[in-house]
């Protein structure tokens, strides 16, 4: 599983259109840009649930001063091996090993969707931030087209292999509001990413998906994050500020 995340970050670097997992990321990992650009160089940062440690590196190599916590000892093996530089140590999001006020920006990508009830991970995220401090979180949005919902929904009543259930947790624009206020966050702003269904294609016709993402980019940046089809993307993101 870590080697397989691994190369997905790989390919995510040479090619982000060569599915939609790379995609997708790259959708997030644009709007994270665009969310530390006012983060001053020497910033606390801390990824909770850092996996093979991607974004982690990207961060470190844009001056900031990054710290992981990844729960499964394979992905924190990875990542210690890929990025032997950066601390990364067991830890729970719904218990965070910091004390509160550590730092400037939290980021937490596609792990509450794991969570069938977010509402600590949030408020652990909020408590570990400086005032002034912001989090980025994603999760994933109950009506997207991809219909994340549904196949949970179907996959929850039947016996199936573990490893084929998906999310146990969704939002909606609003309840992620509603989320963020809950945990202690003065503002927050949510937006959407990757609109379609996309997944499924991907399944019946791989080859197709590369060159029509790219040519639906376009597209995609104009309508996945308006008030009106936000809550069907295949992404939420919620950037809260403390």
């Amino acid at each position: 599983m870590a080697g397989e995340f691994a190369h997905r970050y790989d390919t995510l670097v040479d090619n982000p259109y060569a599915n939609t997992f790379t995609y997708g990321r790259k959708k997030i990992e644009e709007l994270l840009d665009r969310v530390v650009e006012g983060v001053p160089a020497g910033a606390r940062v801390l990824d909770a649930g850092c996996g093979t440690g991607f974004t982690l590196r990207k961060l470190a190599d844009r001056g900031f001063d990054v710290v992981g916590i990844e729960p499964s000892e394979g992905m924190r093996a990875r990542a210690r091996s890929l990025y032997p530089d950066i601390p990364i140590i067991d830890g729970d999001i719904e218990d965070l090993p910091f004390p509160s006020g550590t730092f400037d920006l939290v980021i937490s990508i596609e792990v509450i969707r794991y969570l069938a009830v977010p509402d600590k991970s949030l408020s652990e995220l909020a408590r570990v931030l400086r005032p002034g401090g912001i989090a980025f979180v994603t999760a994933t949005p109950r009506y997207a087209l991809n219909g994340y919902a549904l196949v949970s929904a179907v996959t929850s009543r039947v016996a199936v292999p573990t490893f084929t259930k998906v999310e146990t947790s969704f939002m909606t624009t609003r309840s992620a509001q509603q989320a963020l206020r809950a945990a202690g966050f003065r503002q927050g702003e949510i937006h959407g990413r990757f609109i379609g269904p996309w997944h499924v294609l991907g399944r019946i016709a791989p080859r197709s998906v590369p060159p029509l993402l790219r040519r639906f980019e376009p597209w995609d940046d104009k309508w996945s994050d308006r008030e009106l089809t936000r809550d069907l993307a295949n992404h939420l993101v919620l950037v809260g500020r403390r």
